[in-house]
């Protein structure tokens, strides 16, 4: 007989499971980012179609194939005016959907992949007949560019991130310089050029969110025609507002914004 010890046995266990959390979907990233930083009352529009531009109604299908592919379409439809802007948008785009809010109302949010994240790009619903409230979005609709008089009242109004910079804005986000007193009179320029132009009526159509502006002077004799020219300020650069072309900026910026 052995003199050895009782041997130790070691008991084995199952390996446990490994346990993931599934990433939440594009609609619910949305939500989480639109409710922190934005309103905490965001949600997915539950309305009825009916209440809808009869181009966004597809946005509302459950089958994100068909929702992309209504983003298409209108991105097709702007890609006439804004070609590289329709383009960036299309490009990072894996998700479209409409959301609404107590503060921003019916949007509809495009998720775009940039890098690791999902980041939104929205836009109101076109504007139709209806006049805003907003003295500069009216002042706007009534004497501004054609082309985004048509933009805004028949297909989209605004093309931005969630915090209202990257693109066209929206009418409840257009300003005037009047109105922006605050920032442009603090620019060395701002006393002569107020001497010639009224900056009640040279709104303000983008913001890049670094400081660039694009607006439109209303008093542009040339505003109406084809090729209106819109005023660059850099307020960084507190360099006099410069003419540039206003198509081909709006479009070159905006697609900046959006590129993935």
């Amino acid at each position: 007989m052995s003199n050895a010890g009782p041997r130790c046995i070691t008991p084995s266990f199952p390996a446990a499971a490994s346990v993931t959390t599934a990433e939440p979907t594009p609609l619910e990233q949305a939500l989480l980012r639109f409710r922190s930083h934005v309103d905490p009352g965001a949600s997915a529009y539950a309305g009825p179609p009916s209440d809808l531009p009869a181009h966004w109604r597809d946005y509302l299908s459950q089958d994100a194939d068909m929702r992309l592919a209504c983003l298409q379409g209108e991105m097709a439809v702007l890609g006439e005016y804004l070609p590289q802007a329709a383009t960036a948008v299309r490009a990072g785009a894996e998700d479209a959907f409409l959301l609404t809010s107590p503060s921003t109302g019916l949007l509809r949010c495009v998720m775009r992949r940039q890098g690791d994240a999902l980041y939104p790009t929205i836009s109101a619903p076109p504007l139709g007949q209806t006049l805003p409230d907003n003295p500069a979005a009216r002042l706007l609709l009534r004497e501004g560019p054609e082309v985004l008089r048509w933009i805004q009242t028949t297909l989209m109004d605004g093309l931005t991130d969630m915090w209202g910079f990257g693109g066209p804005l929206r009418s409840a986000r257009l300003t005037s310089m009047a109105a922006e007193i605050d920032t442009y009179a603090e620019a060395d320029w701002f006393d002569a050029f107020s001497i010639d132009r009224d900056p009640s009526r040279v709104i303000e159509i983008f913001a890049s969110g670094g400081g660039g502006y694009l607006l439109v002077d209303l008093d542009d004799p040339g505003l109406t025609g084809t090729d209106p020219q819109a005023l660059l300020v850099m307020m960084k650069e507190d360099a006099p507002p410069e003419p540039v072309p206003l198509y081909p900026w709006l479009d070159e910026w905006t697609a900046i914004a959006h590129s993935v």
